[in-house]
């Protein structure tokens, strides 16, 4: 009975769940992401993403429409990697590198 607000669905070795229990449309056909990645991304994180990607604060522009030389790109860089030292315990005399994935 408790899992009555959910569908489940099998795809590979994926397993997502939807919770129907929701008002707003586009929130009741999130999937949730059980699998080991990609993972769901909380709504308020994509409500954010969804501001700043019009128009990044202070940039006039879109983060990928800013050059990657661009001060406050350096900036967004520089704060992302001091975030994940932070989180991570990342010591100094280790490098951090963000690559392209896929």
């Amino acid at each position: 009975m408790g899992l009555e607000p959910w569908i489940f669905k099998t795809h590979s070795d994926q397993v997502f769940g939807k919770l129907d229990t929701m008002n707003d449309s586009a929130v009741k056909q999130r999937l949730f992401n059980f699998s080991a990645g990609p993972a769901t991304i909380p709504l308020s994180v994509l409500e954010e993403v969804r501001e700043e990607v019009l128009c990044y604060p202070g940039a006039g522009a879109s983060v990928m429409e800013i050059s990657h030389r661009s001060k406050i790109f350096t900036e967004i860089a520089e704060d992302a990697e001091t975030t994940l030292r932070t989180l991570l315990e990342i010591p100094e005399d280790y490098s951090v590198l963000f690559l392209q994935g896929g």
